[in-house]
């Protein structure tokens, strides 16, 4: 009976049917016709699987990312990096990774990053003589690790469905998140010396000074949200709201860049948005429950352990196997559709699930900027107003570097663990 779900999601899928009404068809037909339960079985599955505190700071964290790109705090964090960075060789490229990450961070939105970032960086780099595919490869690759830099909303995920501390999983993400800067990085050391690019004209004391001033409120953010969580007197739902009122401010506050037109707008976004991510998690919870029922995750677990190899071989088969998924999938769905199959596996083969988390959320965000298929790819193609053969193509310069630390972080646990064992 399960291939004939298997079945109805193919043809569905095939027939172009959104993936999770697909899916919810399928798992409505096993849960039935399977599992043999009562009609309201669906029903209560999904109210008591989003009846969780920690999610509440899922729509918030979206609401502030909404805010803050619209509160015009984008163009003095430019202005900061290229003061003090556009005077050496590559240095508004190394200004793109830092206010890519940081930027990405604070608004938990890769998107948000590259629509901030992007319409003001891609053309000052292409004017400065970098070709316009380098300047979008290093945006979208930069802008992925803001799911890496606490607070980020794929690992409060999958700190929900792996049962882990979302603080532990955050302070973990942090030094992996600065390794792979520091290798974007190197690839663009390595780019520059190869070409001949210009330089910005060098800023004085004045004018770094000034982007100081401009700037500060927005750098600010980071130890007004994060600071109350690890002196241990806000949970991370709350910290979440105290981003949405920082958010505020500074939109209708200190800078004064949000009208009440781009408010509602932000409110219309991260409703729709809250929307799509909650059905998404909800369809694939329901999801989990079947493949439970027919011992999925444990079938697998024990396939895995007789394979042989142990768990390195185990962590590059998943790393393949969400490379695959991220062309049909969103992080988000990718942890609640993986992760509850593979953790009887890691329990198995001894693999910490803090580090395994923070590869995870590396690995799913590297799937949806892996070409053909990548949903980021998509998503920044409207952004940018660029074609998506441009878009594809951009980003295959910076995969050795996020290959190499998706690899460091799989084989090199300490590299995710050191830093929450020590504040511990």
């Amino acid at each position: 009976m399960i291939w004939v779900s298997v079945a109805i999601l193919v043809v569905l899928a095939a027939l172009g049917v959104p993936l999770f009404l697909a899916t919810l068809a399928a798992v409505t037909f096993a849960v039935f016709g399977i599992m043999d339960v009562d009609a309201t079985f669906i029903m209560q599955n999904m109210f008591l699987s989003s009846k969780s505190f920690i999610l509440v700071a899922v729509p918030l964290f979206v609401f502030s990312g909404q805010i803050l790109a619209a509160s015009g705090a984008v163009p003095p964090l430019i202005r900061l990096f290229n003061a003090f960075l556009g005077r050496i060789p590559g240095g508004p490229a190394y200004a793109l990774i830092l206010g890519g990450m940081l930027f990405g961070a604070m608004s938990s939105s890769a998107l948000a990053a590259v629509a901030g970032f992007g319409p003001i960086m891609i053309p000052l780099l292409v004017q400065l003589g970098y070709s316009r595919t380098f300047a979008v490869g290093l945006l979208l690759s930069s802008s992925t690790l803001a799911q890496l830099i606490p607070p980020s909303v794929t690992l409060i995920f999958y700190g929900y469905v792996a049962q882990e501390s979302v603080v532990d999983l955050w302070t973990a993400g942090i030094v992996p998140g600065v390794m792979v800067a520091i290798f974007l990085g190197i690839t663009v050391f390595f780019h520059t010396r190869r070409g001949h690019y210009q330089t910005m004209a060098a800023a004085g004391w004045g004018e770094k000074w000034q982007a100081l001033k401009e700037s500060w409120p927005v750098m600010l953010m980071v130890p007004v949200v994060l600071g109350p969580l690890y002196a241990g007197i806000a949970t991370p739902t709350e910290v979440s709201a105290i981003a949405v009122a920082y958010s505020l401010f500074l939109g209708f506050v200190w800078y004064r860049k949000l009208t009440k037109r781009a408010f509602w707008d932000a409110c219309r976004m991260t409703a729709r948005l809250t929307g799509i991510i909650f059905i998404i998690v909800l369809v694939f919870l329901l999801l989990n429950v079947v493949l439970t029922y027919e011992r999925l995750p444990f079938v697998l677990g024990e396939m895995i352990s007789n394979l042989g190899g142990g768990w390195m071989v185990f962590m590059l088969v998943t790393a393949a196997a969400f490379l695959v998924m991220g062309a049909i999938l969103d992080p988000s769905a990718m942890i609640f559709v993986a992760v509850p199959i593979l953790l009887p596996t890691l329990a198995i083969l001894g693999i910490d699930k803090v580090s395994f988390g923070v590869f995870t959320t590396f690995a799913t965000n590297l799937a949806i900027l892996t070409p053909p298929y990548g949903l980021l790819l998509f998503a920044a193609m409207p952004l940018l107003n660029l074609p998506f053969t441009l878009v594809a193509r951009a980003c295959l310069m910076f995969y050795p570097a996020l290959i190499v630390g998706m690899l460091l972080v799989a084989y090199f646990p300490q590299i995710s663990t050191w830093l929450p064992n020590l504040i511990r």
